[in-house]
């Protein structure tokens, strides 16, 4: 008798464990969207925090306390961006010296555009290619001269008051919610367990396994996906910094160019931009050219770090993409792309960055939770 009533209120329980689980998922994202202005310092803190715990963990090893090396890790942190931040302020050019890159930019881009549509020989008509694209070249060509021309501070070489108020507004509007990010991080790495146990303090006996295995399958995600990342901005960074010198890129530029570009990379296709970017700047404002193939010269320079990062981006996608983020990351490309763009919209640059991981974390939340609820017969 007791086997039909269980199987008769088996449905019902069903729906009622779905219902909650609906109403859950609605309540977290009805509190996400109201504090939607801390979610991203919070997961950049957290973040931050799992990939610097097996460094934590080291120090632990060698029987330095935990408060000590979280204090040392902090202070190496704060060193490095001193150091970046100082190294970038002495090395970043003064009003006169980007005026005169503005100028001999845009220069160059004219005796580029000039060459290639045969206005030299040609004034007014050009060769065939500049007859057929011209309605399209040349607004752009226009938009560039727009954005290359200058500003009444740089025809002066001096900076306006109010561009150093700007950034200064901008810090002191974001900088609230990145304390909150580095209290986050430091509280993670502080965190020997307690968080895990006060959640699962909160799971009743019957669904306690699957709840710690939904936390596993979690922490396993973050931690491939970081690893994935680090491989891919690495490898990415190299072969930049090669094909920029096959190219002609000496290499003290080059290695710069791939080391932006590797990080970059942690943002989805930034990577490529970056290379892209910075190469062709070089090849039109550098005069110096190393490429062990003597046919390349001023004139095919560009085209030769336009073929290169074509070559890297070949190489990402084909190998570096499949074998390494896409083993990893499981989704698929339209994805990744239209979560960027969400994230970019919602949140900005740092939207942009933390979308992948975001989406990667809430599909194997979402895979976990729906295997253990078959797995346990909830559903």
């Amino acid at each position: 008798m007791a086997e039909p009533a269980r199987a008769a209120g088996s449905p019902a329980r069903r729906l009622g464990t779905l219902a909650a689980f609906g109403l859950g998922a609605c309540v977290l994202a009805w509190i996400g969207w109201k504090t939607r202005s801390l979610i991203l310092p919070c997961m950049a803190g957290a973040f931050l925090a799992y990939l610097c715990r097996p460094a934590v963990g080291f120090m632990e090893q060698r029987r330095v306390p935990r408060a000590v090396a979280i204090a040392l890790l902090v202070a190496l942190a704060l060193g490095a961006a001193a150091g970046a931040g100082h190294a970038i302020g002495s090395a970043a050019p003064s009003g006169e010296t980007i005026a005169k890159l503005k100028v001999r930019a845009a220069r160059v881009a004219h005796e580029r555009y000039a060459q290639v549509m045969g206005l030299d020989d040609a004034p007014f008509t050009g060769n065939g290619f500049y007859r057929l694209v011209r309605k399209e070249t040349d607004p752009l060509l226009a938009r560039i001269d727009q954005f290359l021309a200058l500003e009444p501070d740089e025809a002066a070489a001096r900076l306006v008051p109010g561009s150093v108020a700007r950034p200064l507004g901008t810090i002191a509007h974001v900088l609230p919610g990145w304390i909150v990010a580095f209290l986050i991080f430091v509280f993670v790495l502080m965190d020997t367990g307690e968080i895990k146990r006060g959640l699962l303090s909160f799971v009743s006996n019957r669904f306690f396994e699957p709840v710690l295995s939904i936390l596993s399958d979690l922490e396993y995600t973050l931690r491939r996906y970081a690893r994935a990342v680090f491989i891919q901005c690495v490898l990415l960074g190299g072969t930049v910094t090669v094909t920029q010198m096959i190219a002609g890129i000496p290499f003290r530029w080059a290695a710069v160019i791939g080391f932006f570009a590797g990080m970059a990379n942690v943002m989805p296709y930034a990577g490529i931009t970056t290379a892209l970017a910075c190469g062709l700047a070089y090849a039109l404002l550098g005069d110096e050219i190393r490429s062990p193939f003597p046919f390349i010269d001023a004139d095919n320079f560009p085209v030769a770090v336009l073929i290169a990062v074509l070559v890297t981006d070949a190489i990402k996608n084909i190998v570096y993409d499949p074998k390494v983020l896409g083993g990893a990351m499981r989704l698929h490309p339209v994805v990744i792309v239209i979560g960027v763009a969400s994230g970019a919209e919602m949140f900005g640059i740092l939207g942009a960055l933390l979308a992948v991981p975001a989406i990667a974390f809430a599909v194997a939340f979402v895979t976990s939770v729906f295997r253990q609820l078959r797995a346990y017969g909830e559903i």
